[in-house]
């Protein structure tokens, strides 16, 4: 394996010619393979990890600093890989630590698939061997990696990868010839390096303006709809200045809802032009996976309708400066939110230009309960008049007071609601806001007296609210019914958490930064339940600028947390615990 080679070949995929790709999966497959086993000690599972970190390395290959080091890389990969792998494996994300040994992951991997092992005697003389040595066993057999070859991916010297490999046949020696037999049988398949490159699916294409020339410098969104759900949307697809956009496909070969051959795809844009809001989709996108689509056109100009919407109370009364949220939805499940408008003194809002989706709708006002969701689902349900009516009743209110740690009146804290509940009704809506951001339509904010109101409350029901303040700290309160007039919050300190990431010695920027409360400390129980999703972005959590720095605030001192990192396919996740001193100078390296 001569490293220049592997140079020339990350350059030419780098270029634009992705089927050099292959020649680098025929290279490692086996090699990664073998060190996939290392850690999971089960075949069926190393075979999906070693798949799922090709994918990886492919599409974060531009991160790579050193491309002659492609195959060091790969194995600091399958390294890391080895942590989201347990994570499904044992199927909770709380368990979790960067500190597991081999044996842990080995035992949650047996415990799946008890059919897919060696032979016991095997097996047991293998487990026998130090790590290091079992280590180059199985590269050198699974693997089929020559010293010089293992040398190179692990960093060491050649020698000392030889005398690794001469310890551990002279420990294994009455079972020697049967380990080799055993581990040449398991290697893979010779299909798997197309079942890889079939992974590797893609979207390009270019957006139209309302002018007719290529629109640049914005973002997209692509929304994943399997069967009858919207899965997953992905925003921020980056358009370069001649109107052009690539979007890398994910894969969904573990988390399909049902067996389904293709997958349909939309990409989005919306845009605010003054007050007005314009949004448009391509038709559907259905690719089988792996499939390339190119030379797909996202035209404003085209499929697009235009309305306004008005907001009327229970009387037909005009309601000035309600907030009106936007979201496109897809077979009446799922969706996402596209922008917020405001309703002037007419009760209308400015125009909005939308294509054939479907969209939902929620009107936000001062004294009025929130709306059920109103659907849009066909243009043809748009009056001749073009104007969409959405009718809010009264509603309820929770009103009380802020205090900092000493019981003195805090000004300026911001509330926030995590979610309602109805026991009654049997309903129960997240309503989640993040720690930090600018107060949304619904949020309060405490005057100098530090007393508030929530004023768009449902009439019935129970709510669980937050309070923050970025110098006194947080708290937070469940179950408070609609129509308490004395709630009370009383300020909890919090501590923040800054520092740098960096990639090989390169600043991260854009990398995201997120913090899973695990365990709560006394006091701060009531936030205990607030998981933070890694496909989203959570209530504590940050992105790097173009330094690689990060601040995350609004962090709980003595609670358990873990750290996680996320930049392209690189991952760091760590473990920790954090005391009342807050920690500003911290490195965190991706490999």
């Amino acid at each position: 394996m001569k490293s220049i080679d592997d140079a020339a070949i990350v350059n030419r995929v780098l270029q634009g010619d992705e089927s050099a790709f292959t020649s680098l999966v025929n290279k490692y497959r086996d090699t990664v393979h073998a060190l996939a086993y290392h850690h999971v000690r089960n075949f069926h599972d190393a075979e999906d990890i070693t798949q799922e970190v090709f994918i990886k390395a492919y599409r974060s290959l531009e991160t790579l600093v050193t491309p002659g080091k492609f195959g060091n890389w790969l194995y600091r990969i399958v390294c890391n890989h080895r942590v989201s792998w347990l994570r499904r494996a044992k199927g909770s994300e709380s368990q979790i630590s960067m500190e597991l040994e081999s044996t842990e992951i080995a035992s949650a991997s047996m415990q799946r698939h008890t059919d897919d092992k060696l032979r016991e005697s095997v097996r047991d003389a293998i487990l026998a061997l130090p790590e290091n040595e079992r280590i180059v066993i199985n590269l050198y057999y699974l693997g089929g990696a020559t010293s010089s070859d293992i040398s190179r991916i692990m960093d060491v010297p050649a020698g000392t990868v030889r005398y690794w490999l001469h310890r551990a046949k002279r420990r294994l020696r009455e079972e020697l010839g049967t380990v080799q037999n055993e581990l040449r049988m398991k290697r893979l398949a010779s299909s798997f390096t197309k079942q890889v490159m079939d992974s590797l699916g893609k979207i390009e294409g270019c957006i139209i303006g309302m002018d007719g020339k290529p629109l640049g410098n914005i973002r997209l969104t692509l929304d994943t709809i399997m069967g009858k759900y919207m899965i997953n949307s992905h925003d921020y697809i980056q358009v370069d200045g001649d109107g052009h956009f690539v979007v890398d496909i994910p894969s969904y070969s573990r988390c399909r809802p049902e067996k389904l051959d293709t997958v349909e795809y939309r990409v989005m844009c919306c845009e605010k032009l003054g007050r007005d809001v314009r949004h448009a989709s391509t038709p559907a996108i259905v690719l089988r996976p792996g499939e390339k689509r190119r030379g797909v056109v996202l035209d404003l100009r085209k499929d697009s309708h235009t309305l306004r919407i008005r907001v009327v109370d229970g009387e037909g009364k005009l309601v000035d400066g309600a907030h009106v949220l936007i979201g496109v939805t897809y077979d009446m499940s799922g969706g996402h939110g596209l922008t917020c408008v405001v309703t002037g003194a007419d009760g209308l809002t400015p125009s909005l230009q939308l294509s054939s989706c479907r969209y939902m709708f929620r009107a936000i006002a001062e004294g009025f309960a929130p709306n059920d969701h109103v659907r849009l689902t066909t243009p043809n349900e748009i009056p001749e008049s073009g104007i969409f009516d959405i009718t809010i009743e009264k509603g309820g209110r929770i009103a009380g007071k802020v205090v900092d740690s000493n019981g003195n009146p805090v000004a300026n804290a911001h509330l926030a609601i995590r979610y309602y509940a109805d026991e009654a009704a049997g309903h129960r809506i997240a309503i989640g806001r993040n720690f930090g951001e600018k107060p949304g339509p619904g949020d309060a904010q405490t005057g100098e007296d530090g007393q508030f109101a929530f004023m768009t409350l449902y009439t019935v029901g129970e709510y669980c609210i937050q309070a923050f303040h970025p110098d006194h700290g947080v708290d937070g309160k469940a179950d408070i019914p609609v129509g308490s007039e004395d709630a009370l919050f009383q300020l909890k300190p919090v501590v923040a958490l800054a520092g740098k990431v960096l990639k090989g010695n390169q600043p991260v920027p854009d990398g995201l930064v997120y913090m899973h409360l695990l365990e709560a400390a006394k006091g701060y129980e009531v936030f205990e339940n607030e998981r933070i999703r890694p496909d989203r972005s959570a209530y504590i959590s940050a992105h790097t600028d173009t330094s690689g720095t990060f601040r995350i605030p609004y962090l709980f001192p003595g609670c358990s947390y873990r750290l996680e990192v996320r930049y392209g396919e690189s991952e760091y996740a760590k473990s920790i615990r954090l005391t009342s001193q807050p920690e500003n100078h911290l490195t965190i390296h991706l490999d």
